[in-house]
């Protein structure tokens, strides 16, 4: 469904301090939700944004949702990370 360097949104109606499909959603992740980002990896457990914090947070795709026909805004950096 999804691929590195996909756009894509966080969820808005996401909860906190819920698990979804295996990976937790704690309130520092939060601050994420509606804004959107470039996929940096996907790896068996999940998928890793391109966030630039310092920590790497981990996704669930039913997190999710792609940008149709749009592409990152402009000198937006997308990191290919495997």
């Amino acid at each position: 469904m999804f691929e590195v360097g996909d756009y894509v949104k966080v969820k808005e109606d996401i909860q906190v301090n819920r698990t979804y499909h295996g990976v937790y959603f704690p309130e520092e992740m939060a601050q994420y939700r509606g804004k959107s980002f470039v996929i940096q990896s996907i790896v068996a457990n999940g998928i890793y944004l391109d966030t630039k914090d310092v920590y790497n947070w981990c996704f669930d795709e039913t997190m999710l949702i792609k940008h149709k026909g749009k592409k990152p805004p402009k000198g937006k950096k997308i990191i290919y990370n495997i």
